[in-house]
């Protein structure tokens, strides 16, 4: 950036016309003293000093520097993350069906018996139909009902043995191990087992199939106390009818 000079004129010249008449104003005064004219008046003596000056100062050209910062675009974006399709998590696979519970209030007879002496009998709801427990109350006899073949009997008979540790078995041993009891509701299948271990519990279980249904008695409990209950136990599956008026 240039610099203006500023002589005290009243109109006010640049430095490239300040030299020109610095020039010709030199050029006069020395042709002045050549002539003899040596002397001069003080007005155009103080107006040669003045132009002498500027030309001096414009001979010294300042340049000043801006500093201007540094222009900042805008902030980078940041870099592009790429997000993987995450594909919604797949069903899990359906497990199997279980047994669907009935109740006799769903059409067709009711399951009754005859109940030993000093038992106790009482209907909990849920899955199950009733609760009977024979005198000393460490021994428990479910009675429940499911629709249809309810998986059917070896399935049932490997889950009853896997609730005192027991191994399944395969259709022959399920034919060996079942004992056909008789009853006024027809042929029961009955099951009895007994755990390893030195405290051993037993299960004894029958099976009665009437139309669409099954009904399931299991008496589980410590062996010793089975043992007792059993020939009650048996006594109550020989008096098992269905009471169709219910």
């Amino acid at each position: 950036m240039r610099r203006l000079c500023a002589p005290p004129f009243a109109v006010r010249t640049n430095c490239a016309a300040n030299r020109l008449l610095c020039r010709g104003t030199v050029a006069g005064m020395e042709l002045a003293m050549s002539t003899g004219m040596a002397t001069l008046p003080a007005p155009s003596l103080m107006t040669v000093l003045v132009l002498i000056l500027s030309c001096a100062d414009c001979r010294q050209e300042q340049v000043t520097l801006a500093s201007l910062p540094k222009a900042q675009g805008a902030p980078a974006a940041p870099p592009a993350v790429a997000q993987a399709s995450v594909a919604p998590p797949s069903a899990a696979p359906a497990s199997a069906a279980a047994p669907a519970f009935a109740t006799a209030e769903e059409g067709g007879p009711a399951l009754k018996w005859s109940l030993p002496g000093g038992w106790v009998e009482t209907h909990p709801g849920g899955m199950r139909y009733a609760t009977l427990r024979p005198p000393g109350g460490s021994v428990d006899v479910s009675v429940v009902v499911l629709s249809g073949p309810a998986g059917g009997e070896l399935a049932n008979v490997n889950r009853w043995r896997s609730q005192i540790g027991l191994s399944a078995i395969g259709e022959p041993a399920l034919s060996a191990a079942r004992v056909t009891l008789h009853a006024k509701a027809g042929d029961l299948a009955v099951y009895d087992f007994l755990s390893d271990g030195e405290k051993q519990s037993r299960m004894v279980a029958a099976l009665a199939t009437n139309g669409d249904r099954t009904w399931f008695l299991k008496m589980l409990g410590d062996a010793v106390e089975v043992k007792k209950a059993r020939p009650e136990f048996n006594h109550l599956l020989q008096s098992l009818h269905f009471d169709a008026a219910n």
